[in-house]
C-alpha cells in the first residue's frame, strides 16, 4: 500500500475506503455457510487485445503444465468470464504423494497442522462448517514440504545439514491463486525437473498453500482467528505480531523450527500490475484523462519487494540486496516485465509511450514513482515479520485476473524469481549460509551488551519532503523497451517494457525515512502478567525463547509510567484492512523513569541475547506501537471483550506491564519449554505452561521414581483436542510425541528410549506404558481422575460446555538410546539352522520388497508380521561382527495371486514414522514365518550411493550358538551360506 502526502492525500483516503469496502465484503462472504463454489471462482473478463498481447509474450515458452492437478478434467475453463477451479485439498495431497514417490527420496511432506473450519461463534462457542448434504465438518490441512539430497524432514535434521534453507510459500491470500500454482510447478521442477540438482548444496522448504481455508472458501482471509474478538474473514497477512489466528501461529512456529535463511512470499496485485498508464482523451482540457478503468493500463507482470524491517541485523539486510541483481537479470532475460512494489512512494506524471488497445505503442502518460521506499515497517505483515526471524525476506506480486486467465504469465513470474533465489543460494551456498549465521550471532551478541550506541529502531515515520521532487535525493530511473519511429531501442525487445527502478535507501529526509522510537537496547525485558500461559502461547510465535525467575529478586529497572491511554478505535475488523497501520500515534503514552522493583519467582523474562529478540521487543517495548499492551487496550476499549494472550494495563499513573533491565547481570532464571517451535497436531492438543512451584513438585515426584542418570524434561499441561470418544483413553501418535519431546527440550532421535509420566489423581507421578504400535502411548484418563462419561471431551455445540480435560505430562530421557546401547554380537543372534534361499529381497531406490514363499507358514494375506532390522556395525563378516537394532516394524503382508506373500517398505521411512535405515549390511528377523533366508542386495538409504557388500563366510555362515541373552524366550535363528547382505531369520515363541 502506498502512503503519500499533500496532493496524494485524496488518493490515500480513497484507498483506505476501498480497503474497508473489500474488508466488509470479505467478512460477509466469510460468515456465509459452506461455500457454493469451493476452490473455484469466475475468471476475470479482460479485453481480447490485452489477452492477445499478454499471451504473445509467452507462446514460445514451451512450458508444459500438464502435470498440474489444475490441468486435469473437471477444473473448468481458462476463458474470461467462465468458471475455473484450482486443485482442491485432496488433489493437492495426491499430487504431493506422486511427486514424493517420483523424487527418489529427496522430497518429504506432512500435514503439519490441521483444524476444523469454523462458521462463527455464539457466546464464545464455536460453530463448525458442515457440508449441507452430508453434515461432515471441513478439515483444513496445512501441507509442508521439505526437499533435500538426504531426504530428511525433521527440522533438527535439516538444521544439522548446515546448508542454506530457502522457504517458499504461496497463496497466503486464498483468492490470490498463482502463488499456490507456482509452488506446485516448483515442486515438480525440484523432484524430477531441471532444478533437482540444486539440492546438492541447499535445502528447500515450502508451504505450497499457506492459507488452505481461504483457498477453499475462496476468500482473501480465513476464519481461523480468535472468534470471540469478532475476527471472521481475518487476513493472515496482517496477523504476524499479535497472532490472533491459530493458523498463523502454526506457520510461524514451523518457520522457527526450520530457521530458513531466505524467504519469499508470493501474492497477486490485480490484473494490470502496478505502474499506471493512460491514453489521450481529446475531450479533456488537459489532453489526458483517466475516465474509467478501461482507460487505465498497468502493464507489468510482476512486482518485487525486499522487505527488511529497520530493526533487522545489517549484515543480513545487506545480503538481501545482493540477491537483487540476479533476479533482475533472470526476469529481464525471460521477458517478464517487472517493477519494484511501491510500498511507499511519491508520484510524478511523465509523458511517454504507452500500450494502446490495438497492441501498438502510442504517445500517452505514465505515473512513475519519484521515490520507492522498501516496506512500511509493519511487523504485522508477512514479509517484514519473516525477515525479523533472521532471514532475507522477499515479496513477489504477480498480476491476478482471477482465476485461471493468463495462467502462464502469472505463474512464470513467480516461478522465475523463486528460481533465481534458489540458484543464487546454490551458487554461493557457503557464503549465504555463513553470512546469515554471522548476522544472527551479531544480533545475539548485541543483546549481551549495554551501550548508548547499541540501539533498536522500533519504527519510522515519513520524511515531510520524501515526495518533493525539488529536494535533492536518489530519484527513480526506469529503462523500458519500446518501438519508436527509428525502430526498437537497442538492447531491448519489441513491445516489452522492463522496469528497473533504483530504490531510495538510508535515513536522510530526502530518502523518506525518519527514524522513530529509537531506544537503547536493554539486556532483558521482565514481563508482569496474570495471563502467563495464554501470553506464552501467543507471543512465542515470534520465535523468541522465554525464561522465568526461579526465586524472588529486587532489581533496578527502567519503568514506563502511563500518563495517557488514547482510545483511538480502529475499524471493527482492524486485522482485515490497512486502516491504522501507521506506526503512530502510540495508543498508550507516558515516560520512562528508573526505579527498583521486586519480582516474584515465576515472573517471565525475555533475554535480548537471541537472534530473534528484536522481534520480541516490538511486542514488549512500551515505545513500540505494536506492543501487546496497546492491542489489549484497543480490544477492551473498542470491543469490550476479554482479550486472552495480551498484556493487561492499569489506569493512568500505573506502570506499563513490562520493565527493562539496563545492565548486564546474572539472573536466577530457567528456560521455559520451547513453545516457540511447538506446532500443534490434529485439531489440536494445546500445551500450556505449568506454574513454577507446580512444575517443580511434579519433576521431583518423577525423579523419585527414576534412576539417577535419567533426565526429566520440562513438563507441560496438555489440553486434549476437540473430539468424540466413548473410552477413557487418549492416544498420542508418533508425530505428537516428537513435537512434545521437542517442546520439552529433548532429542527426538532418542524417542525410542523416552519414558512418559503423567500426574495421577492422587498427585503422584505414574508412568505410561507404551502401546503395541511403534512410538505411541495411550493415557488412561481415569489415572488422572478424569472421565468423559461416554460424552464428548469438549461439548462444542453447547453454551453449557464443560471444562476441557487437561493432563499433566512429562518425558524422561533415560540416557540409554539405540545409538548409545552396546551392539549385539552376531554370534548371539545368528546360526545356520533351517536356512533356505527361497525368499526374495529386492530394492529399487527407496522401495524395499520382501517376498515370502507360500510354504512359509502364512495362511492368508493381510496378516500382520513384525520385522526386526539389525545393521552390522563391526567385523569383516556378519558371523564375527556386531549388530545394532535399527527398527522394529509391524507390517501387513499381502498375498500375490494366491501364492507368495509380500511386505513392502520405504527405507527412508521404514516404520511410517520417519525412521530412516542407514545404508549397510543387515540381518532381518521376523516372527510367524517358518522359512529363514538371506537375500543378496544391500540396503541403501539413498538411491545414489552403493554400499560395499560384506560377504558371509560360506564355511561358517553364522558361527553357531543360540539367541543368547538378547532375545530370551525366542527360538533358533538362521543364516544362509551365501555372499549376501540381507539375512532373514524367523522369530517365534518357544
Amino acid at each position: 500500500m502506498q502512503f503519500t502526502k499533500n496532493s496524494n492525500v485524496k488518493k490515500r483516503i480513497w484507498r483506505l475506503a476501498l480497503a474497508l469496502c473489500i474488508t466488509i465484503m470479505s467478512s460477509a462472504i466469510a460468515f456465509a455457510s459452506w461455500p457454493a463454489r469451493p476452490y473455484g471462482a469466475v475468471n476475470a473478463t479482460l479485453p481480447e487485445w490485452f489477452m492477445d498481447y499478454q499471451n504473445s509474450l509467452f507462446r514460445s515458452s514451451g512450458v508444459d503444465y500438464s502435470f498440474l492437478p489444475l490441468y486435469k478434467p473437471g477444473h473448468g475453463s481458462s476463458l474470461p468470464g467462465a468458471e475455473g477451479f484450482i486443485a482442491n485439498d485432496v488433489e493437492l495431497e495426491e499430487f504431493l504423494i506422486e511427486e514424493a514417490a517420483a523424487s527418489g527420496g529427496t522430497m518429504k511432506w506432512k500435514n503439519v497442522f490441521e483444524y476444523y473450519a469454523v462458521s462463527d461463534d455464539v457466546n464464545g462457542v464455536l460453530r463448525y462448517e458442515q457440508n449441507p448434504e452430508t453434515g461432515e465438518r471441513k478439515l483444513i490441512k496445512l501441507p509442508f514440504v521439505v526437499f533435500s539430497k538426504e531426504g530428511v524432514f525433521e527440522p533438527e535434521d535439516v538444521v544439522a545439514l548446515k546448508r542454506p534453507v530457502i522457504w517458499l510459500q504461496g497463496q497466503i491470500h486464498g483468492n490470490e491463486y498463482s502463488g499456490g500454482d507456482a509452488e506446485q510447478v516448483m515442486i515438480h521442477r525440484l523432484t524430477q525437473g531441471d532444478l533437482k540438482y540444486v539440492l546438492d548444496r541447499i535445502v528447500v522448504v515450502m508451504l505450497p498453500r499457506a492459507n488452505p481455508e481461504g483457498a477453499w472458501r475462496p476468500i482473501r482471509g480465513n476464519n481461523a482467528a480468535l472468534f470471540t474478538q469478532g475476527m471472521s474473514g481475518q487476513d493472515p497477512n496482517r496477523d504476524n505480531i499479535w497472532f490472533e489466528s491459530v493458523l498463523q501461529r502454526a506457520v510461524h512456529k514451523t518457520m522457527n523450527a526450520y530457521a530458513p535463511h531466505v524467504v519469499i512470499d508470493q501474492h497477486e496485485q490485480g490484473a494490470w500490475g502496478s505502474v499506471t498508464e493512460w491514453v489521450p482523451d481529446a475531450s479533456a482540457s488537459t489532453g489526458w484523462s483517466r475516465k474509467s478503468t478501461s482507460d487505465t493500463r498497468r502493464l507489468n507482470d510482476l512486482s518485487m519487494l525486499y522487505a527488511p524491517h529497520p530493526v533487522n541485523n545489517e549484515t543480513i539486510t545487506a545480503l538481501g540486496y545482493e540477491f537483487e541483481e540476479d533476479w533482475r537479470d533472470l526476469l529481464e532475460a525471460r521477458g517478464i516485465r517487472w517493477s519494484v512494489y511501491p510500498a511507499m512512494s511519491g508520484n510524478s506524471d511523465v509523458d511517454g509511450l504507452v500500450l494502446s488497445s490495438d497492441g501498438s505503442m502510442v504517445p500517452g502518460r505514465r505515473s512513475l514513482p519519484a521515490y520507492i521506499l522498501e516496506a512500511d515497517g509493519d511487523p504485522r505483515m508477512v514479509d517484514p515479520s519473516y525477515g525479523l526471524k533472521g532471514a532475507a525476506s522477499y515479496l513477489s506480486e504477480s498480476s491476478s485476473p482471477t482465476m485461471r486467465t493468463l495462467f502462464d504469465t502469472r505463474v512464470r513470474g513467480h516461478n522465475t524469481v523463486a528460481e533465481s533465489l534458489l540458484l543464487t543460494a546454490y551458487n554461493r551456498a557457503d557464503y549465504v549460509y555463513d553470512t546469515v549465521m554471522r548476522g544472527r550471532e551479531e544480533q545475539a551478541e548485541a543483546g549481551r551488551q549495554i551501550a548508548p550506541a547499541n540501539t533498536l529502531q522500533l519504527s519510522y515515520l515519513f520524511s515531510p519532503t520524501y515526495d518533493d521532487l525539488s529536494v535533492p535525493g536518489e530519484t527513480i530511473t526506469e529503462y523500458y523497451a519500446t518501438r519508436t519511429d527509428e525502430g526498437v531501442v537497442e538492447g531491448s525487445r519489441e513491445g516489452v517494457k522492463i522496469g528497473r527502478m533504483a530504490l531510495a535507501r538510508g535515513t536522510s529526509p530526502s530518502d523518506g525515512y525518519v527514524p522513530a522510537s529509537v531506544i537503547q537496547r536493554p539486556y532483558a525485558y521482565i514481563i508482569s502478567s496474570d495471563q502467563q500461559a495464554a501470553f506464552v502461547d501467543r507471543f512465542t510465535s515470534t520465535g523468541v525463547r522465554l525464561s522465568r525467575l526461579t526465586e524472588d529478586i529486587t532489581l533496578p529497572v527502567t519503568a514506563f509510567l502511563i500518563t495517557n491511554r488514547v482510545a483511538n478505535p480502529p475499524s471493527s475488523t482492524s486485522l482485515q484492512s490497512d486502516k491504522d497501520m501507521e506506526p503512530w500515534p502510540h495508543i498508550i503514552s507516558g515516560e520512562c523513569y528508573s526505579k527498583e522493583v521486586s519480582f516474584k519467582a515465576g515472573t517471565l523474562v525475555m533475554y535480548m541475547d537471541q537472534p530473534i529478540a528484536p522481534y520480541g521487543a516490538l511486542g514488549l517495548d512500551p515505545q513500540s506501537c505494536w506492543n501487546y499492551a496497546n492491542i489489549w487496550w484497543r480490544r477492551t476499549t473498542v470491543d469490550n471483550k476479554n482479550p486472552v494472550g495480551y498484556l493487561p494495563v492499569g489506569p493512568d499513573g500505573s506502570d506499563f506491564p513490562t520493565y527493562k533491565l539496563m545492565e548486564v547481570r546474572s539472573l536466577p532464571t530457567e528456560n521455559l519449554p520451547d513453545f516457540a517451535k511447538y506446532v500443534t497436531g490434529v485439531n489440536t492438543i494445546t500445551p500450556k505452561l505449568i506454574p513454577l512451584e507446580e512444575s517443580r513438585s511434579f519433576i521431583e515426584r518423577v525423579r523419585a521414581a527414576l534412576p539417577s542418570e535419567a533426565e526429566v524434561l520440562y513438563p507441560v499441561d496438555i489440553q486434549l483436542p476437540t473430539q468424540y470418544t466413548s473410552t477413557n483413553r487418549y492416544t498420542f501418535d508418533a508425530d505428537e510425541l516428537r513435537r512434545l519431546v521437542r517442546l520439552m527440550d529433548g532429542d527426538i532421535h532418542k524417542l525410542d528410549s523416552v519414558r512418559w509420566f503423567i500426574q495421577a489423581k492422587d498427585g503422584s507421578a505414574r508412568e505410561i506404558i507404551p502401546g503395541t504400535a511403534p512410538l505411541t502411548v495411550a493415557v488412561d484418563l481415569s489415572d488422572y481422575g478424569l472421565s468423559n462419561g461416554g460424552i464428548r471431551i469438549f461439548a462444542v455445540d453447547s453454551a453449557n460446555a464443560p471444562s476441557p480435560i487437561t493432563i499433566r505430562l512429562v518425558a524422561v530421557e533415560t540416557g540409554v538410546t539405540p545409538d548409545d546401547a552396546p551392539p549385539i554380537p552376531a554370534e548371539d543372534l545368528l546360526d545356520e539352522e533351517g536356512a533356505t534361499d527361497d525368499i526374495v529381497i529386492e530394492q529399487d531406490g527407496a522401495a524395499l520388497k520382501i517376498t515370502i514363499p507360500a510354504s512359509s507358514g502364512l495362511e492368508v494375506g493381510g496378516e500382520v508380521v513384525k520385522f526386526w532390522f539389525f545393521r552390522k556395525v563391526s567385523g569383516s563378516s556378519l558371523a564375527d561382527g556386531d549388530l545394532r537394532l535399527e527398527a522394529v516394524v509391524e507390517k501387513r503382508v499381502e498375498q500375490l495371486d494366491g501364492g507368495p506373500f509380500r511386505a513392502e517398505f520405504d527405507v527412508n521411512d521404514i516404520d511410517g514414522n520417519g525412521t530412516k535405515l542407514p545404508s549397510g549390511n543387515y540381518a532381518i528377523e521376523f516372527e510367524g514365518v517358518e522359512s529363514r533366508v538371506a537375500g543378496y542386495t544391500p540396503i541403501s538409504s539413498t538411491v545414489i550411493s552403493e554400499v560395499p557388500v560384506d560377504p558371509v563366510d560360506p564355511d561358517n555362515p553364522g558361527g553357531g550358538g543360540s539367541s543368547g541373552g538378547c532375545d530370551a524366550g525366542f527360538g533358533a535363528f538362521a543364516l544362509v551360506a551365501a555372499a549376501g547382505v540381507f539375512v532373514i531369520r524367523r522369530r517365534y515363541p518357544q
